[in-house]
């Protein structure tokens, strides 16, 4: 479905499993535990870049903004919620994010604490996709080292 959807996602998933990733599909980031993840070896990183729900959900009638808000941090929160239990030893949760409005208002730095305290917040590191070159080739809602915008 991923490849159908995207021209390069067929190229860009052969990088990332030519560098040893382990790329799954259909996984529900406020149920980790449940399906391709079950029985899996610890991960030694869970990243989840971009964390939005789905347009669908978001464009529903007579869902207000801030409850947009309200249940994005309720994803996040479930997410890091599941993700200790399949981390190896010393492993890290990477959420790659906007650091603007409406996405600083989710409050990131809160989120380790409402998800239970198991993780904790090791920093905050600005976006920079020259890092990343060949994986973000394509079109990508981050335009390069530019400025993010507000999408408010």
């Amino acid at each position: 479905e991923e490849v159908a959807k995207y021209a390069s996602a067929a190229a860009r998933l052969d990088r990332l499993r030519a560098a040893g990733a382990e790329v799954l599909f259909g996984v529900d980031a406020t149920s980790l535990s449940a399906g391709p993840l079950r029985g899996q070896a610890p991960f030694d990183r869970i990243v989840f870049n971009f964390p939005l729900l789905p347009h669908a959900l978001i464009q529903r009638p007579g869902t207000a903004a801030p409850d947009l808000h309200l249940e994005n941090r309720a994803m996040l929160v479930a997410f890091l919620r599941g993700a200790p239990a399949l981390l190896a030893r010393d492993g890290l949760v990477v959420v790659a994010s906007k650091d603007c409005a409406p996405y600083s208002w989710w409050r990131f730095e809160e989120m380790p604490r409402w998800a239970g305290g198991e993780l904790a917040l090791a920093g905050v590191l600005p976006w920079a996709i020259t890092e990343y070159p060949r994986l973000y080739d394509g079109p990508c809602n981050v335009n390069r080292d530019a400025a993010v915008k507000p999408t408010d």
